[in-house]
């Protein structure tokens, strides 16, 4: 296994964190979200976007992409394009070109095209890519093309939930489709009642976006049944019983994050909320 696979596989374990939890820095508008999709996504040139990335990178790194696009253009060899493309990928995932990642791994998946790994490895670049992109055009862009790819992985293995979890997840990242991503996850919940990712991802939607308590209180319960030590199931329950106004049962699920976490500022901010309610 290489060490993009590596990375990317560890992205796909927890990838609700990477989508969901941390939330994006600057969210783009539903203004914004709306004029995006009346911009084509051809008017995002890769070739543009490599010129304006390669001028940052160092140069032997600069002279190392070059080297492997030379040697793609030279063989007619699957593996060794799949190996070049796979440093390419790499490269740039390393310098945070998550969108030059995406389009180089969606490279690879187009010439592998019945694996579904491949296609979920593009799609979680291409969300690495929207999640951090500047403007709505790139949004448009790298969301069309996470969706795509694991659409994709989907269709070829529609036993691996974890497509659909994903799709879903995205979905909820763009204000356009968030009612999409939330009614994805919740026929994902309807096949596995037990998947931790969805039942999080709803749970916290419901506590941290509509104040649904009620609607959260089943869904976290559960998650903390599923992952009795999981921080995010423990500190999402605590929230609901300090939203249902349950005083005590919000005060033992607190004590219990302080358990699971040996973070200085995670722990500040757990005994601050002890102390709001004592």
């Amino acid at each position: 296994m290489n060490r993009l696979q590596i990375i990317v596989i560890g992205l796909a374990i927890a990838l609700f964190l990477v989508l969901y939890l941390g939330g994006r820095t600057k969210p783009l508008s539903r203004a914004e979200i709306d004029k995006s999709r009346a911009l084509s996504a051809t008017s995002v040139s890769i070739n543009d976007l490599q010129i304006e990335a390669k001028a940052t990178l160092e140069e032997a790194t600069s002279e190392k992409l070059a080297a492997l696009e030379e040697k793609i253009k030279k063989t007619d060899s699957d593996t060794a394009r799949i190996n070049a493309l796979k440093q390419i990928s790499g490269t740039w995932y390393d310098n945070k070109r998550y969108l030059l990642s995406g389009h180089y791994a969606e490279q690879i998946a187009e010439i592998v095209n019945t694996d579904d790994e491949a296609w979920s490895i593009a799609g979680i670049s291409y969300t690495l890519a929207f999640r951090n992109a500047a403007n709505e055009e790139l949004f448009k862009y790298a969301f069309d093309k996470a969706t795509t790819a694991f659409k994709k992985a989907q269709q070829i293995n529609p036993a691996n939930t974890s497509h659909s979890v994903n799709l879903g997840m995205c979905y909820i990242q763009n204000p356009a489709t968030t009612m999409q991503g939330v009614k994805t996850l919740q026929a994902e919940l309807e096949r596995n009642p037990n998947n931790l990712s969805v039942l999080l991802t709803l749970g916290k939607l419901s506590v941290t976006q509509t104040r649904d308590y009620n609607k959260a209180l089943p869904r976290l319960e559960k998650a903390v049944a599923v992952a009795p030590n999981n921080f995010e199931a423990n500190y999402y329950l605590a929230e609901t019983y300090k939203g249902l106004e349950q005083k005590e049962k919000a005060l033992d699920y607190y004590n219990r994050c302080l358990a699971l976490t040996d973070d200085a500022t995670t722990i500040a901010q757990l005994e601050k909320a002890i102390n709001e309610l004592n």
